[in-house]
C-alpha cells in the first residue's frame, strides 16, 4: 500500500467497508489509520473517532472481559454481547473475527462443570493445554499432585523432570506429531510425586486450534489410574452400590437432553415406570402421571426451567397394575444465557409411605370431625339443659320473694344451692368443650380482687358452716388488677370448693398475694386440714375425670373436671397450678396468674336506684318457651319494670312496631325468625324503635356466639340460667354506658 493511499482516509474506509468482516488498518506504531463500519460498530464509536487511537488500548477499554490466552475480547455493541478475536495480518491489517459461538460453548461448559469438576477432583481427573509457540503446559488443579510449580505454566523441560524416564520418548513423539500434524493419541504416563511415589495416568491427547506459528495447540485429559486394578474395582463397587441403593429405594433416574430432545433412562426407572407407560412417554412425558397430578408435575418442570427454588412433588404414575405414588425430583442445567441444556430427574417409590400418610390424614380429619361433633354435641346438650334450668332457677328466685314457713325457706335455699351446683357443672362441661376446641377466650377487665375472693367465699361458706369447718380469706389491700373475672372466679370456686369438700375437721385458709415480676402475678394459696392426697395420685390428679381414688367420687361427689379446667385456665392466664399435700394431714393448692395493675372502673352499683331499680322501664320479653317468658316477666316486675311478652321473632317485630319499649330481652334460638334476624329487622325499622337496646338471653354462651349477637345489633348478653342480680347487672352496664339511670335506656 502506497503513502498516497495512506493519505486518503476515505479511500481506505471504502476499501475496508468492502470486506465482509470487521477490519482496520494499523500504522507502524500500532495506531488505527482506517476502520470499516463493522469495526467501528463493534467498538461503539464512529470510524473517524478511531483514527490515531492505539488498537490495544481501544480493545482493553471497550471490552467487558478479556481472555488473553485466546486473544479474545468480550464487546457489547448496542447491549449485545459478542466475543471477537483480533487476528493480525501482514501490512497492518487487523480483523476482528466473531468467535461468540465458540466462547458461548466455553461458558456453557464452565457453567455446567461444577459437579463434573468435583467428580474429576475426587477421581483425580484433570485437563491440560499445551501452547507450542511458548512451549508451556497449563494444568488444572487436579493434576498438580502436590507440585507447586504446576500452578502456573510449566515448560516441557520441567515436566520431563518428573516424568518416568521410560515414558519421555513416547510423550515427546506424540507431542511433536499432534502439534505439527493434528489428530489425537492416547497412552499411559507415570509421574513422580513430591513424596517419591508414582502416579499412573491415562492421558488423552487432542489437537486444538492452529497458532500463529502454524502449529496446533494440544489439549487433553489425564486420569489417575494407580493402581489400575484398584481403580477398576472401586469403580465397579461404586456402580454396584449405586445399583443396590436404587434397587433398595425402588428408585430410578433419567436424563433429558434439550438440544437432542432425547431421553436416557436407567434400568431401575424402566422397571419402576413400566413399559406400558414408557411407550407413550416420548410423545407426551407428562401423560404417565395421574390426570390430577399432571399440572403439579408440569409446574415442577416449569419452575426448574425458570431456575426457581423447587422442592420435590409427590405424584402418581398410571401403571397398568394401578396407580403408584412416587416422589419426583428434578434439576435443570442451564447455559450462561439461562437456556436449559440438560434435565436430570429422580423418581422414588413412596407408594406404601404415601398411602399411610393419606390414611393418617384421613384418620386425623375423622378425629377432628369427631372432636368438632363432640364439641357441638356438648354445646347442644348444654343449650338444651340450660333452657329448662333457666326455668328452674328463675322460679326458685321468684319463690324467694314469696312468704314461706321457715322450713320452706330452708328447703328453698337448698334447692337454690343445688341449682347453682348444677349450673357450675354445666359450665365445667362447656368450658372443657371450649378448651378442646381451642375456642375459650379471655376477657381481662379491672377486678377488685378482695371483693371477688370474698364473693366466692360467701357462696361456699354455708357449706363449710354446715360441716362445722372454718373458711378464712386474707385478701386485703390488693386493689385492682387486669384479669378475666369469670375465669379467676372459676379457679377460686373450684379450688376452695374442693378444699371445703374434702375437709371434715379444722378448716380452710385462703391467701391472695402478689408476686413481683413482668408482668406482676397474683398468687392464691388454699390450705386445708382435710384428708390429703396420696403420693400415688399426684401424677394424675389434674387429668380430666380424675380424683384421688375411685372411692372419692362416691364419698364426696364431683366429675373430676374442676382441677383439670382450673389448671388449664391458670396456664391460659399466664401462670400455673400445683399443690403440696401430706396424706391424712391436709393439702395446700396454689395457682398463679398474670395480674397487671389496673385502675378502678366507674361505679355501676346495681342497687343505686332503691328497691325497685327498674321502675318506669317498659321491657319486651321474647322467648318461645312459656316458662322462660314467665320467669323473665316476673323477674322484671319484681324489679319494678313493666314487662310484656312475645313468643317468637315475628311477634317481637310486630310488638316493637305497635308500641314503644325501653328494652328488649331477646331469646336467640327460636323457630321461624330467630332472635338474630328479629334484631336485624328491628334495627332496620328506623326511628326510635331501631335504637331500642336489645339484650340476648340465651343458652349459647361461647365467644363466637357472643360475636354473632353483637354483629346482629344486640347490645348485651345474659346467659341462661340467670339470676335477677345477673340481669340487673347487665341492664346497669347498659345504663352506665348511656346515662345515669334506667330512664336513659329510653332516651
Amino acid at each position: 500500500m502506497s503513502d498516497s493511499d495512506l493519505a486518503a482516509p476515505s479511500a481506505l474506509h471504502a476499501m475496508l467497508d468492502g470486506l465482509p468482516v470487521a477490519a482496520a488498518l494499523l500504522d507502524a506504531g500500532g495506531q488505527i489509520a482506517a476502520a470499516n463500519r463493522d469495526f467501528a460498530r463493534l467498538l461503539g464509536a464512529p470510524a473517524d473517532d478511531l483514527i490515531g487511537r492505539h488498537l490495544g488500548a481501544l480493545l482493553d477499554a471497550a471490552a467487558t472481559e478479556t481472555r488473553p490466552t485466546a486473544n479474545a475480547y468480550r464487546l457489547e455493541p448496542y447491549g449485545e454481547p459478542r466475543w471477537v478475536r483480533a487476528d493480525h495480518s501482514a501490512g497492518g491489517l487487523v480483523l476482528l473475527i466473531d468467535v461468540t459461538a465458540e466462547h458461548r460453548m466455553l461458558d456453557a461448559a464452565r457453567a455446567g462443570s461444577v459437579v463434573r469438576d468435583q467428580l474429576m477432583s475426587d477421581a483425580e481427573v484433570g485437563t491440560w493445554l499445551y501452547d507450542p509457540d511458548r512451549d508451556l503446559y497449563f494444568f488444572s488443579s487436579e493434576l498438580a499432585f502436590g507440585w507447586e510449580e504446576f500452578v502456573e505454566g510449566v515448560p516441557t523441560e520441567v515436566l520431563q523432570q518428573i516424568q518416568h524416564r521410560d515414558d519421555q520418548a513416547k510423550d515427546s513423539e506424540i507431542r511433536e506429531r499432534v502439534t505439527r500434524l493434528g489428530g489425537q493419541a492416547e497412552t499411559e504416563m507415570r509421574y513422580r510425586t513430591p513424596d517419591g511415589g508414582w502416579k499412573h495416568l491415562r492421558v488423552l491427547y487432542r489437537a486444538g486450534k492452529q497458532t500463529p506459528s502454524g502449529r496446533y495447540e494440544m489439549y487433553g485429559i489425564s486420569q489417575n489410574i494407580s493402581p489400575q486394578a484398584q481403580a477398576r474395582d472401586e469403580a465397579t463397587a461404586s456402580t454396584q452400590r449405586l445399583k443396590l441403593a436404587l434397587n433398595a429405594a425402588n428408585a430410578g433416574v433419567f436424563e433429558f437432553d434439550y438440544a437432542k430432545r432425547s431421553f436416557w433412562l436407567s434400568p431401575e426407572l424402566r422397571a419402576l415406570v413400566g413399559q406400558d407407560l414408557l411407550s407413550g412417554a416420548k410423545a407426551n412425558p407428562f401423560g404417565m402421571f395421574h390426570p390430577d397430578d399432571r399440572a403439579r408435575a408440569r409446574d415442577l418442570n416449569a419452575r426448574a426451567e425458570r431456575q426457581d427454588q423447587i422442592a420435590p412433588v409427590d405424584v402418581r404414575l398410571m401403571r397398568s397394575a394401578g396407580p403408584i405414588w412416587v416422589r419426583f425430583y428434578l434439576e435443570v442445567e442451564h447455559d450462561t444465557g439461562g437456556d436449559p441444556i440438560r434435565c436430570v430427574g429422580l423418581m422414588i417409590d413412596i407408594d406404601d409411605q404415601k398411602r399411610q400418610e393419606l390414611a393418617l390424614a384421613e384418620a386425623t380429619q375423622v378425629a377432628e370431625a369427631a372432636t368438632a361433633a363432640k364439641s357441638d354435641f356438648l354445646a347442644s346438650v348444654s343449650h338444651e339443659i340450660r333452657t329448662p334450668m333457666n326455668g328452674v332457677v328463675g322460679i326458685l328466685h321468684l319463690l324467694e320473694r314469696e312468704p314461706l314457713t321457715p322450713e320452706g325457706a330452708g328447703m328453698l335455699q337448698e334447692a337454690v344451692a343445688c341449682s347453682q351446683m348444677l349450673a357450675q357443672l354445666i359450665n365445667d362441661v362447656l368450658d372443657f368443650s371450649k378448651m378442646e376446641a381451642g375456642k375459650l377466650d379471655l376477657a381481662p377487665v379491672p377486678v377488685d380482687l378482695a371483693a371477688l375472693a370474698d364473693s366466692v367465699a360467701a357462696l361456699i361458706r354455708p357449706q363449710a358452716e354446715d360441716k362445722g369447718v372454718y373458711l378464712h380469706v386474707a385478701a386485703e389491700g390488693l386493689g385492682y388488677a387486669a384479669i378475666d373475672p369469670v375465669r379467676l372466679r372459676q379457679c377460686l370456686f373450684n379450688v376452695i370448693g374442693n378444699a371445703v369438700k374434702f375437709t371434715g375437721e379444722g378448716g380452710v385458709s385462703v391467701r391472695l398475694t402478689y408476686v413481683d415480676g413482668d408482668p406482676r402475678r397474683l398468687r392464691c394459696e388454699v390450705q386445708d386440714t382435710g384428708i390429703g392426697i396420696p403420693a400415688s395420685a399426684r401424677a394424675s390428679l389434674f387429668d380430666r375425670f380424675q380424683q384421688a381414688d375411685v372411692g372419692t367420687t362416691r364419698r364426696f361427689g364431683g366429675t373430676g373436671l374442676g382441677l383439670a379446667i382450673s389448671r388449664n385456665l391458670a396456664r391460659m392466664m399466664g401462670g400455673d397450678m400445683d399443690f403440696d399435700s401430706v396424706e391424712g394431714e391436709g393439702s395446700t393448692f396454689w395457682f398463679e396468674v398474670a395480674a397487671p395493675v389496673a385502675e378502678a372502673p366507674p361505679s355501676t352499683a346495681v342497687n343505686a336506684f332503691g328497691d325497685a331499680p327498674l321502675e318506669g322501664l317498659r321491657v319486651l320479653v321474647v322467648d318461645d318457651n312459656r316458662v322462660n317468658r314467665l320467669v323473665g316477666v316476673k323477674s322484671l316486675e319484681a324489679l319494678g319494670a313493666e314487662a310484656r311478652e312475645a313468643d317468637c321473632g315475628e311477634a317481637a317485630v310486630e310488638a316493637v312496631i305497635a308500641d314503644d319499649y325501653d328494652l328488649i330481652l331477646m331469646d336467640v334460638n327460636m323457630p321461624g325468625i330467630d332472635g338474630l334476624e328479629a334484631t336485624r329487622r328491628i334495627r332496620a325499622l328506623g326511628g326510635s324503635a331501631a335504637q331500642t337496646p336489645v339484650i340476648a338471653l340465651t343458652a349459647d354462651v361461647m365467644t363466637h356466639h357472643q360475636q354473632r349477637y353483637h354483629a346482629a345489633g344486640m347490645n348485651g348478653f345474659v346467659p341462661k340460667p340467670f339470676s335477677p342480680l345477673q340481669l340487673l347487672a347487665e341492664i346497669a352496664r347498659l345504663v352506665a354506658g348511656e346515662g345515669e339511670g334506667p330512664e336513659a335506656l329510653s332516651a
